[in-house]
């Protein structure tokens, strides 16, 4: 019974920090979160719709992927326009340039440009 209410209390903890830290961003300023395309209040938009978004919005584009840049940086375009993206390490093997995406990140604005931070991506 002991252990039982060891375990218990280890759950419990795991869950609020882990709850904490998400909440907390992870130090980039980002305030959208998602598991999963399924984040319902963002429509698809075209990447001339998405610059003019305000700083820090979500956006989700269809695009493909032109090129790698270095680093985790991607140029991407969309049939129209071209946007620098960034994308995680963890992602990169489900897509190859020249791939056509669904890109769910957000918005950072600079006085130089933007660039999309993406958080999720399906291979279309």
């Amino acid at each position: 019974m002991k252990n039982k209410k060891c375990l218990l209390g280890i759950a419990v903890l795991t869950a609020v920090f882990g709850m904490a830290e998400l909440q907390a961003g992870d130090g980039h300023h980002h305030k959208y979160y998602w598991n999963n395309p399924g984040f319902g209040a963002v429509q698809v938009s075209t990447i001339a719709q998405a610059k003019n978004l305000p700083d820090h919005a979500p956006v989700a584009i269809q695009a493909k992927v032109v090129r790698y840049m270095g680093k985790d940086l991607f140029e991407v375009n969309d049939g129209a326009n071209s946007a620098t993206v960034t994308i995680d390490d963890h992602f990169w093997s489900l897509f190859s340039p020249g791939d056509t995406v669904s890109l769910y990140g957000e918005l950072d604005k600079s006085p130089f440009g933007f660039v999309i931070h993406v958080h999720y991506l399906v291979k279309n």
